[in-house]
C-alpha cells in the first residue's frame, strides 16, 4: 500500500512538473522561431510628445493607466479563471505583428505561427516600455496611400511634423492602421471612429481634454 502511495505520488509530482513547465516551454519554444536577434532590436527614440502616446492609448484601452504590464506566459491558463488580461496587451501584441515578418518565421503551420507571435507578445510586454512599443508601432504601421510611419502619414496628409499636430489630426492618424483602405474609403465611419475617440478621451482625462468639440468632417 505504502509502495502504491509512493508510486501514485511521484507519478502526480512528474504530472505537475509537466504542466507547471509546458507554458515557458511554449514561450521559449516560439522565441526560438522568430529569426530577428531581440537583443538588437533597434527601438526608435522618437521623443512625441504626451497628446501622441495618450491618443493612441486610448485607441487600445479603457482606462488612463498608461503602462506597459508584463505578460506572463501563465497568463493564457489565469484568464481561463476570469484573470483581466492587461490593457497593454493589444498594444504588445500589435508590435510583435510588426516586428515579426510572417515570412520570416521558420514554420508554415498556423498553429506554430500563432504561438511565436504570441512568445513575441510576451516579450515585448516584459522588454520594452508602453512608450517603447508605441515607437514601434509608430515607426512601421501603414497608413495608407503609402504611408509605412506616423511621421511620413503626417507630412503626407497634413503636411506638418508629428509634434505639430492637433488633437484632432493626431487621432484621425491613429485610426487609420486599423482598416487603412476602408478608412480612405468611408469617410463617414472615419468621422464616426474620431468622435468616438474625442468623446472617450474627454471622459478618461477630463482635464486634459475637456475643450474638445465634436467634429463634423476630417481635416484632410
Amino acid at each position: 500500500m505504502k509502495k502504491l502511495l509512493k508510486i501514485t505520488l511521484t507519478l502526480l509530482s512528474i504530472l505537475l512538473i509537466v504542466l507547471l513547465s509546458t507554458p515557458y516551454g511554449l514561450y521559449y519554444y516560439g522565441l526560438s522561431k522568430v529569426k530577428i536577434d531581440r537583443e538588437t532590436i533597434a527601438v526608435p527614440q522618437l521623443n512625441y510628445k504626451d497628446d501622441i502616446y495618450i491618443t493612441y492609448w486610448i485607441t487600445e484601452s479603457n482606462t488612463n493607466d498608461m503602462k506597459m504590464t508584463p505578460y506572463s506566459p501563465y497568463n493564457p491558463i489565469l484568464e481561463c479563471f476570469d484573470k483581466e488580461i492587461p490593457e497593454s496587451f493589444s498594444i504588445a501584441s500589435i508590435v510583435a505583428r510588426i516586428l515579426v515578418d510572417p515570412r520570416e518565421i521558420k514554420f508554415e503551420k498556423k498553429l506554430y505561427r500563432r504561438i511565436a507571435l504570441n512568445s513575441m507578445t510576451i516579450w515585448v510586454s516584459q522588454n520594452l516600455t508602453i512608450k517603447q512599443a508605441m515607437d514601434s508601432i509608430f515607426n512601421k504601421a501603414y497608413y495608407g496611400k503609402g504611408y509605412n510611419s506616423l511621421n511620413k502619414a503626417s507630412l503626407g496628409y497634413f503636411n506638418k511634423k508629428v509634434n505639430d499636430l492637433n488633437i484632432y489630426e493626431i487621432l484621425t492618424l491613429h485610426i487609420i492602421p486599423f482598416a487603412p483602405s476602408y478608412y480612405s474609403k468611408n469617410k463617414k465611419a472615419h468621422l464616426e471612429r474620431l468622435n468616438h475617440y474625442i468623446d472617450k478621451l474627454k471622459r478618461l482625462y477630463p482635464q486634459k481634454y475637456h475643450y474638445l468639440e465634436e467634429k463634423m468632417e476630417l481635416e484632410f
